[in-house]
């Protein structure tokens, strides 16, 4: 059997996250009307930032299934009015065709 040898590393060689961020210039807080500097791992400046940012997140979602409803809504109209047309069509088609005599009373 042979054993994978990995490289030993001293403690200052040692294995890190990478940082997160952009390595040149500063980010800043995404918030409207906010800009503050970030930190690298910070995605807000602040709670009430963050709280900011998940209320624009859940309105925008809201929007997206809101629009999705109504073209579902206007879809299911469409086959509907398209069967009542054919089923009019059916029925003016079924009367000019059947004899009076066979008519049920």
């Amino acid at each position: 059997m042979s054993a994978v040898h990995s490289p030993v590393l001293s403690s200052s060689e040692s294995a890190r996250a990478p940082l997160v961020g952009a390595p040149a210039g500063t980010r800043q807080c995404p918030a409207p009307e906010c800009g503050r500097p970030l930190s690298p791992r910070q995605q807000a400046c602040s709670g009430r930032c963050r709280a900011l940012l998940s209320r624009v997140r859940r309105a925008t979602r809201r929007q997206d299934r809101d629009r999705r409803l109504l073209r579902l809504a206007e879809q299911g109209a469409r086959a509907f009015r398209e069967i009542l047309e054919a089923l009019t069509t059916e029925d003016a088609m079924n009367a000019t065709t059947t004899p009076a005599s066979t008519t049920p009373r």
